[in-house]
């Protein structure tokens, strides 16, 4: 470990002696004096650790080396043996409040307990004693430059911060230039020349930024719209290519699943992915410069359409060579000007560079030795952010003129400045972030839980672990954060330069393995995360020369991504008795069935997860005995029903997730436990009711009623639910409830459950209750979501029209809603039209709604009960996308003249009518603008019922892009009337369509026309097309003239035309069609003999095509030789 890190260690110590469990401890068999002995020689070793870790940085003399690790251990070993005093000393307290007897805490008890520790402080005081007798043998010079640093670092790291020094991937400077170029490799036709597969690589030494220029140009627009596929797969340092396949498969189809498909699976998977598509795959942090290996993935990745491009990522120049068919693109140092604006981006602050010249000029120096490496004035800006003139006079003068020059090893002297200049605490958290892999995406929260478990902070500062978290992001330590909507960072990475520091750090103390071949010393092993390959049939079982390891603190076993893995109950055993020692223990996903009933013996164990082991049923009652657990995991441990009986008893467990595990009930005196500060699902059943839900300092919170209580009712008026004033987003779920309840009293319960006022995010689920009450809502006005589903006998919802921020509304399976709020409940201002411009109007905010499934909804609003009342029209003033499902009844809605996206499948044609085609000009006067809907873009029809035979689709919609109209079986003819807007059409299952009439459609690209069965012609007019798609309309028989003169398209598919006897003999005018496709067209004979002059045309597919194939299979067919001149001919 490196300086500072056993001097605060030494320093817990101490705090430690000052306890009074420990001093009545000692008090026994005359080790009192022992201790006061022991206080004194942790003293003198304190005032000189920190020179004997400064020489083994320096110098690294192994005598120091060993010095060092005998002290570290002893130093655990007090430390151990605190905690063990403190832990027996609060469960002693804990049975004399309970009023409890037994018989380790009878006098006989006490008097052996004590008698150990007596002798165990004597053994450690005679082991300090030999190590601070050889600190004279080690030569150590004192150094004075550290006696006065760790409190003004911890004082500048607590003082808030100006602003967020880290920079994100749209604040990268210098890089614009290489973004050009690789963009244009990406679009320049010249690349392909014949070949299947492109490959650009991008190579420079770590730090230089080639991930990041790879991030620039994945997501610029232009090359987002030029590829039909864009995506990404990060493979650092694997040298196994099934393992990149692997990878390059999960990018394709989203299949993160750990029961990973075989081989050959995979590969038909990918191609099935790109197979004729323009893609565009990002290989990030390539390694392996074998040519062979390579084959068999590009191989695969063949299959695309022409214009495919795959950009490689890597640091050797040999695996450049290997992998790319372009020359290589060298990233090179940041220019000097670029590299100076970086750096004030990072290092200054407001105004500073302005008002102290001094700064800049010491700054300038500081950059010239970074040597113009992004990632090396990156860290030293952060570093610099909080430091006074002092500070960067100090860091100018260190050695940061090593950093010059091309090579990692040279930066790694600037990211160990960085390093060197964190609080002795930080420095813990991040060698701890070394127990992880390269590219692994850290976690903020579970992260600062393992910190919390190791004791780098005080647990009941909730705050300080998140700020650790935070102030490495800033230092830039850590990288490519990753944040909520609200903009709290949520995970981070590790740039691989910096991982590599952190492994370094570590030293042989954590070590992150796959082969236990890996650790040479495991007797000083205190950290250990195992990835678990290739187990044997029956189950992991823990190797024998790890035993060795007796002080371990952290065991994270973590199994393939790829293999379903299980441990052997035996090893579970041997773990949990040899490792006593142990803070973390992570069993996620290996498979146990069985807890054994040993692990209430990790007497210093905080943190423990058994998360996704779905074959644990229930939980040893010894459990319980872990005084000291922080963190419990139980997520998806579906087969867990019940907590033990003394659960409560786990005074110091402050993070509990059960999330979407099997459990149906909380144990009694559950609202009792004062520690517990973040839980992920609150359980109402036969021992808990909603008033014992704890108070809480979370943000998310699931409350699932697995029973129906007799005093349910009072129980939500005693709750304490209102007074969580963090809680942002709150879900019930009401299924499936073991007893059933009286739907009157359901509603009353949920009347007096009075919700936080802070939510923003409300979902109901499973309610059987008939009526929400009608102001459950009220006065929560920074509400932004709502979703109520399959909330079957619900007749009657909540006051929503007038929440100020009300912005997504989902409604799914309410089967009894007919109407979503009564008219007479509507306030209407002076007559106006609701929602018409007023701020506090009706739904001000809303811009997503979705209704699915809601069979007997027959409108929006029930109609006054007023007859002589004038029915009022009612809009969305901001309503921007709406979905609308399975509603056949549903037969109006308020209008929304700001739409632009419009689904709607299975549903009542009266909708679009009274939408799109009734507006009164009463209305329309009304409004800022006399033209409704036209900011429609994206509109979606699909299985309507009593539709109209004709439909027009008015030019008025000025702005619509997309048009899909699907399985409409009563519509005989359509026109489209001229657009200039109108892009991709597509029409589909329309079994009566015989006429499809489009106007100048200028600026259309794509048309689809699948299962048309009566359509006998195409339309004349089809605009400026680049790809046109024509599938199974049985009764077309022959192609319009007017399709020659598509002179921009690039595709064309023709499909089950079973009555097209021949092609435009004109289609060799198609200069810029690149592929041909022609599939199940029996009456085909012949292909026009202009093809030969389509010397744009890559592709041509005929397939299940007889005639053609008999005459143009190769090499047997009369005319095959007139498609020789297409470079890819598949028959």
């Amino acid at each position: 470990m490196a300086e500072g890190v056993l001097f605060e260690l030494a320093g817990t110590v101490l705090e430690g002696l000052g306890k009074a469990a420990i001093k009545e401890a000692a008090s026994w068999w005359g080790a009192r004096d022992d201790l006061k002995k022991l206080e004194k020689t942790i003293n003198l070793i304190q005032a000189r650790v920190r020179d004997a870790e400064r020489h083994r940085e320096e110098d690294g003399s192994d005598a120091i080396k060993e010095w060092l690790r005998r002290l570290r251990m002893v130093l655990y070993q007090v430390d151990d043996l605190f905690d063990l005093v403190l832990t027996v000393d609060l469960q002693k307290q804990q049975m004399e409040v309970n009023k409890q007897v037994c018989v380790s805490f009878s006098r006989s008890g006490t008097l052996c307990f004590n008698w150990k520790i007596s002798r165990e402080i004597k053994s450690i005081r005679q082991q300090l004693d030999e190590i601070n007798s050889d600190i004279a043998g080690l030569n150590l010079n004192a150094y004075t430059d550290h006696k006065d640093e760790p409190q003004p670092q911890r004082a500048r790291f607590m003082r808030n911060r100006e602003t967020c020094s880290f920079v994100k991937t749209e604040d990268v400077i210098g890089r614009e230039t290489d973004k050009n170029i690789i963009i244009g490799m990406l679009f320049d036709p010249n690349y392909d020349d014949g070949k299947k597969i492109t490959v650009i690589p991008i190579v420079g030494f770590g730090g230089l930024g080639k991930t990041t220029l790879a991030q620039l140009v994945f997501n610029d627009e232009n090359v987002r719209k030029h590829f039909d596929l864009a995506t990404w797969a990060c493979v650092p340092e694997v040298g196994d290519q099934s393992i990149v396949m692997r990878r390059v498969y999960q990018s394709l189809t989203g299949d993160t699943d750990s029961y990973s498909p075989l081989v050959g699976q995979i590969k038909s998977g990918i191609q099935d992915s790109i197979k004729d598509k323009k893609y565009l795959l990002v290989l990030d942090d390539i390694w392996d410069d074998s040519r062979d290996s390579w084959l068999d993935l590009l191989k695969l990745l063949e299959c695309g359409a022409s214009g495919s491009r795959v950009i490689v990522t890597t640091r050797s120049a040999n695996v450049a060579k290997a992998v790319g068919t372009t020359k290589a693109h060298n990233l090179g140092l940041l220019a000097e000007e670029d590299s100076w604006n970086l750096f004030k981006n990072i290092a200054f602050q407001s105004k500073q560079e302005q008002n102290n010249p001094v700064l800049t000029q010491l700054g300038k120096e500081i950059v010239d030795s970074c040597g113009h490496v992004p990632l090396a004035i990156r860290v030293v800006g952060s570093l610099l952010y909080t430091e006074n003139e002092k500070g960067w006079r100090r860091i100018r003068n260190a050695r940061l003129s090593e950093a010059k020059g091309k090579e990692d090893n040279n930066i790694m002297q600037v990211l160990k400045l960085s390093y060197n200049y964190l609080p002795p605490t930080l420095k813990q958290c991040f060698a701890y972030c070394s127990l992880f892999p390269k590219d692994y995406e850290y976690s903020k929260d579970d992260l600062v839980k393992l910190w919390m478990a190791q004791g780098y902070f005080d647990p009941s500062d909730t705050d300080t672990g998140e700020r650790y978290f935070l102030e490495l992001l800033g230092r830039n330590l850590f990288q490519d954060p990753n944040e909520d909507d609200e903009g709290n960072v949520k995970r981070c990475k590790m740039h691989d330069l910096v991982h590599d520091l952190a492994l370094d750090i570590a030293g042989e103390e954590m070590k992150q393995i796959e082969h236990l071949d890996q650790i040479s010393s495991p007797g000083g092993l205190m950290h250990l995360r195992i990835e678990v390959k290739k187990p044997e049939d029956d189950g992991w079982e823990v190797p024998v020369s790890l035993l060795a390891a007796r002080k371990m603190r952290s065991l994270l076993l973590s199994g393939s991504e790829y293999v379903c893995t299980t441990i052997k109950a035996s090893s579970l055993k041997l773990v949990i008795l040899k490792y006593q020692s142990l803070r973390v223990l992570n069993l996620e996903n290996m498979e146990i069935s069985v807890v054994p009933n040993s692990v209430g013996k990790l007497r210093h164990l905080r943190y423990l997860n058994l998360a996704r082991n779905i074959g644990i049923k229930c939980l040893p009652d010894d459990i319980t005995r872990l005084q000291n657990l922080q963190t419990l995991k139980l997520v998806s441990c579906s087969s867990l029903k019940e907590l033990p009986r003394d659960f409560c008893k786990l005074d110091h467990l402050r993070h509990l997730e059960i999330a979407w595990s099997g459990l149906r009930d909380l144990p009694l005196g559950f609202g009792k436990m004062k520690s517990l500060k973040e839980l992920d699902q609150f359980v109402v059943g036969k021992s808990c009711g909603i008033d014992s839900l704890p108070p809480l300092n979370i943000c998310e919170l699931l409350i699932n009623f697995r029973m129906w209580r007799s005093d349910a009712v009072v129980e939500a008026q005693r709750a304490n639910l209102k007074d969580n004033q963090l809680l942002t987003s709150l879900e019930l779920n009401f299924q499936p409830m073991e007893v059933t309840p009286d739907l009157s009293e359901l509603d009353k319960m949920l009347m007096f459950l009075q919700l936080p006022p802070n939510l923003k995010d409300v979902r109901v689920d499973d309610y059987e209750g008939v009526e929400f009450p009608r102001r459950w809502l009220d006065g929560l006005s920074k509400l932004v979501s709502i979703r109520i589903d399959d909330c079957s006998n619900c007749r009657i919802l909540p006051y929503m029209s007038r929440l100020p921020y009300l912005n997504d509304l989902s409604l799914y399976k309410l089967d009894a809603l007919e109407f979503v709020e009564d008219e007479d409940d509507i306030w209407v201002s002076g007559g106006e039209l609701c929602g018409s411009g007023a701020q506090n109007g009706y739904f001000p905010s809303l811009t997503t709604l979705t209704i699915w499934d809601s069979r007997s909804l027959k409108g929006w609003t029930r109609p006054a009960t007023d007859d002589d009342s004038e029915t009022r029209q009612l809009l969305f003033p901001r309503l921007q996308r709406m979905r609308l499902f399975e509603c056949l009844k549903l037969t109006s809605m308020p209008l929304a003249p700001k739409l632009e996206f419009l689904e709607v499948q299975h549903f009542n044609w009266k909708v679009l009518e009274s939408n799109l085609m009734s507006i009164d000009d009463e209305i329309a006067s009304s409004l800022s603008s006399s033209k409704l809907f036209t900011s429609l873009k994206d509109v979606s029809i699909s299985a309507i019922e009593d539709g109209p035979t004709y439909l027009t689709i008015s030019s008025m919609l000025s702005n619509l892009q997309n048009l899909r109209i699907s399985g409409c079986n009563e519509l005989t003819s359509l026109m489209i009337e001229s657009s200039n807007s109108i892009q991709c059409l597509s029409i589909h299952f329309c079994n009566s369509l015989e006429y499809i009439t489009l106007g100048n459609l200028s600026v259309l690209e794509t048309l689809f026309f699948s299962n048309l069965k009566k359509l006998t012609q195409l339309p004349e007019e089809m605009g400026n097309l680049s790809l046109l798609y024509i599938e199974n309309c049985p009764e077309l028989a022959s192609l319009p003239q007017s399709l020659v003169g598509l002179t921009s398209i690039q595709e064309l598919e023709f499909s089950r035309l079973e009555k097209l006897t021949q092609l435009p003999e004109e289609m060799g005018n198609l200069s810029l069609l690149r592929k041909l496709k022609i599939k199940k067209c029996p009456e085909l004979a012949s292909l026009p003999q202009s093809l030969l002059g389509l010397t744009s045309l890559q592709k041509l597919s005929i397939k299940d095509c007889p005639n053609l194939k008999e005459r143009y299979e190769k090499p047997n067919g009369q005319d095959w030789h007139l498609l020789q001149h297409i470079p890819e001919v598949i028959m």
